[in-house]
């Protein structure tokens, strides 16, 4: 009896589709960890969400749904921390280096605030003085004379 020959990818269980449905559950795995770090559950409305205390939902819509709320100040330290363990540092070694990196962010926003702040200052009392000097030159002259007052 001749055997049937297979398709080389067919046997192996390791075609470029089942690596990447593997891939993909991966990614999504790692997001509802996140998302449920994040505690995106609290007010997801999903009741199999809240009922299990974590991530149950579909991440994509998760992530459309909560990602924008989260602060700078977390998506940068996150970033930051996903980087550096990707570049292999320790789990501790990641979190300081994310502080840092949010830390950094922070202190820059809040110059370019006060910046801010200043030139809009700035640009009012540029703009009051011209106003009074425009209401000054529009002002009708003063009388030298004061104003005769009638007695009764």
């Amino acid at each position: 009896m001749k055997r049937k020959r297979q398709p080389a990818d067919a046997g192996s269980g390791s075609s470029p589709d089942k690596s990447l449905e593997r891939l993909q559950a991966k990614r999504e795995s790692a997001q509802r960890k996140l998302w449920t770090g994040l505690k995106f559950w609290e007010v997801c409305p999903e009741r199999q969400c809240l009922r299990a205390r974590s991530c149950r939902g579909d991440v994509n819509a998760c992530r459309d749904r909560f990602w924008p709320q989260v602060p700078k100040d977390i998506k940068v330290w996150l970033q930051a921390a996903i980087k550096a363990r990707r570049d292999g540092m320790s789990p501790e070694d990641a979190n300081r280096v994310g502080q840092a990196r949010a830390e950094q962010v922070r202190a820059l926003e809040a110059r370019f605030e006060a910046e801010r702040r200043a030139a809009a200052d700035a640009e009012a009392m540029s703009a009051a003085a011209t106003r009074k000097a425009i209401d000054g030159a529009l002002a009708p002259p003063t009388p030298s004379v004061p104003p005769r007052v009638r007695v009764m």
